[in-house]
């Protein structure tokens, strides 16, 4: 054979008449290689073919390697021993548009009708691949032939690395609904806990009796049912987990009893459709999700003294008060309406048992000398830690003015109290004489405390604009949009508000002011498609956005088409034979084209011909092409994955590579997932 034929030639046949008139066609084609090689181990024969383009030389070999015990295959329980084992070198792998039919035939002593499977691992810590395709059949002399082909329609060639024929064909061994082949888990949950948390949460812990023999089918199931003697639904799990997660949160209501079975499976069924465990246990539970009853709270005047602050109270109801505790803020609203976000916030002091005084200093309250108004709210504590406090009335309330001079502004409840020292002239009516108003000229109608300001009148946080229009009473802020709310970004989105506080953003979902640059609504960090004002979300990982995505539950691996929908495949094979003149008799090539180079074509037909192969021939997600430069090391932040009910966003990442990894929230940095 000529190799100089090998790459693309070109035939043009010209015809001309005795008038000298003539005309010409041409014929374009690819010669391609046939790569072969037999190689011979102990107790086995290897056969690799391959048809592939190029001048690139090529070197496939094999090697003896010692066999393989106890290994497991995939998701498969069970651990299996080798039969046939090599090292399969190769020089160059190629990519499926630089090749035709690549063949594997392996020859071993052996019983045709055992379910015999071929399997790959990269490396030596890599897991076994089963070699979907590999076929086995008796062989003519005796024994069994191993035969793997594929045409590279959609794949590369083979990578180097270990070859290993096991008893088992493939994943699948074992399964369905039924059957001799099922098996359980090798082991069960042990070790299940309960703790009760506030909010009527009740978070679940456990072990395993022997972790070493969970396998990679493995995951855990988690059953309730709710009620008193209860019986657990077993037909569907509530939650499944990997084995790696060993605690679980349920969140019912205050008084509640829950009855919660976690066990592990692996997707295995008996006869009668039910999961097969390696065992499991159950716990009974009783949500606490407030201080019940609630009790009634009356405050007294507190007794201020160098030494301290004393409050003292009296209380009804008080069965499952376990102690006590005192908040403060400089907004009544804050202490009266929203109790709960000020505790665990450092505003709060706390009894030792149910003793209903309680005794703080102005270090305590203002972490030095306090010199504003403050506002005071007693509430209770139960043993498991619910919190309450009333949110109607304000007899559990008192304040204390500490400004210069003042003692006691008192608490805002909707009217004004007037008392035998306020006598004398009060020019703006508001119940407070004008030798004991502060703030001579209240609005007609406004309740006022007893220094007689309104709110009004008032500026809690210093920054022009008083508490009646500030959308941000406690807040300093310069925004004249958002009417005196700190906007540090100039978003429009005040602070609080602000999930990118420091940074321009006009997103709203699902984070609120971050970068939008495709101004679609979603932010950066979470848009699959950050450039595409029409596009910001790709279920499938198929590239094509859901909202053009015809089919948007494509299966990973799969080419598809503009509209995401799965692309038809071709090939082909030409032999062609040319006769040639000038003394030589004859001569035939085997040329092995792809469809793609099959015949001549003019220029119009070549432009329709090559955007069809666009389609046809695009690489499927995951095929590696050539060596890999300054691969990056792991996903971007900006990546979105799937939520999982156990909290966590998981990606795999490269797509189809296998690898998995995780993060807790969006637009953090990504974990690998390590079993």
């Amino acid at each position: 054979t000529d190799a100089s034929w090998i790459g693309t030639a070109r035939i043009t046949a010209t015809v001309t008449d005795s008038s000298g008139a003539f005309t010409s066609n041409v014929l374009v084609f690819n010669v391609w290689n046939h790569y072969t090689n037999d190689m011979t181990l102990t107790d086995v024969t290897i056969s690799y073919s391959l048809v592939f383009s190029g001048l690139t030389p090529l070197d496939v070999n094999a090697t003896d390697v010692a066999p393989y015990t106890l290994q497991q295959l995939g998701s498969i329980t069970a651990a299996f021993d080798s039969t046939v084992s090599f090292e399969m070198t190769n020089s160059h792998i190629f990519g499926h548009q630089d090749i035709g039919t690549e063949s594997l035939t392996i020859a071993f002593e052996g019983d045709p009708s055992t379910p015999w499977g071929l399997w790959y691992k990269r490396t030596s810590d890599s897991p076994w691949e089963n070699i979907v395709g590999a076929v086995a059949s008796a062989g003519n002399n005796g024994g069994v032939v191993m035969t793997y082909t594929h045409d590279g329609g959609l794949m590369g060639s083979l990578n180097g690395g270990t070859y290993a024929i096991f008893d088992v064909a493939s994943e699948e061994v074992g399964g369905g609904s039924g059957g001799g082949g099922n098996y359980p888990p090798a082991t069960g949950v042990y070790g299940l806990t309960a703790t009760i948390h506030p909010d009527a949460q009740m978070k679940f812990n456990w072990g395993y009796e022997d972790d070493s023999l969970l396998g990679g089918a493995d995951f855990v199931a988690v059953y309730t049912c709710t009620g008193v003697g209860c019986t657990v639904d077993m037909s569907t799990p509530v939650f499944t987990t990997s084995p790696t997660l060993m605690a679980w949160t349920l969140v019912g209501n205050d008084g509640e009893s829950y009855t919660v079975l976690v066990q592990t499976e692996n997707g295995q069924y008996d006869g009668s459709g039910n999961a097969l465990t390696g065992g499991g246990q159950s716990i009974t539970v009783i949500a606490d999700g407030g201080v019940t009853p609630a009790p009634t709270i009356e405050a007294n005047s507190p007794i201020i003294e160098d030494t301290g602050i004393t409050f003292t109270w009296t209380a009804t109801s008080t069965d499952d008060v376990e102690h006590w505790m005192v908040c403060w803020s400089g907004s009544q609203s804050v202490v009266q309406d929203s109790f709960d976000s000020v505790v665990g916030d450092g505003a709060c002091a706390e009894t030792t048992d149910s003793t209903t005084s309680l005794t703080v200093t102005e270090q305590d309250i203002c972490d030095g000398e306090c010199n504003t108004n403050m506002f005071f709210a007693i509430g209770a504590k139960d043993a498991t830690g619910n919190v309450y406090s009333p949110s109607a009335g304000t007899s559990h309330m008192s304040a204390i003015d500490f400004s210069d001079g003042v003692v006691d502004p008192g608490v805002i409840d909707g009217g004004s109290d007037s008392d035998e020292d306020n006598v004398g002239e009060d020019s703006d009516g508001d119940g407070v004489t004008d030798g004991n108003d502060i703030c001579p000229q209240t609005p007609i109608g406004e309740s006022v405390n007893s220094y007689g300001c309104s709110h009004s009148q008032i500026d809690f946080d210093e920054d022009g604009w008083n508490d009646t229009v500030d959308a941000c009473p406690l807040l300093w802020g310069n925004s004249t949009v958002l009417n005196g709310c700190p906007d540090a970004d100039e978003d429009q989105v005040s602070d609080p508000e602000d999930d990118c506080p420091n940074t321009f953003g006009t997103s709203t979902q699902p984070t609120v002011g971050c970068p939008d640059d495709d101004s679609d609504g979603w932010a950066n960090a979470n848009d699959s498609f950050p450039f595409d004002a029409n596009e910001w979300n790709d279920a499938d990982g198929d590239n094509i956005g859901d909202n053009a995505d015809q089919c948007p539950n494509t299966p990973l691996d799969i080419s598809v088409g503009r509209d995401g929908c799965e692309l038809s495949e071709e090939s082909s094979l030409l032999f062609y034979s040319a006769v040639g003149a000038g003394g030589i008799a004859g001569a035939s090539l085997l040329f092995f084209m792809m469809p793609r180079m099959m015949r001549g074509m003019n220029a119009e037909e070549q432009k329709d011909r090559m955007k069809w192969d666009d389609q046809v021939w695009q690489e499927p997600k995951g095929m590696p092409m050539g060596p890999p430069v300054e691969a990056a090391s792991q996903p971007e932040p900006s990546l979105t994955g799937v939520s999982r009910p156990d909290g966590y966003e998981y990606l795999e990442w490269p797509a189809a590579s296998g690898d998995w990894w995780y993060r807790s929230g969006a637009g953090l940095d990504w974990a690998k997932w390590e079993q």
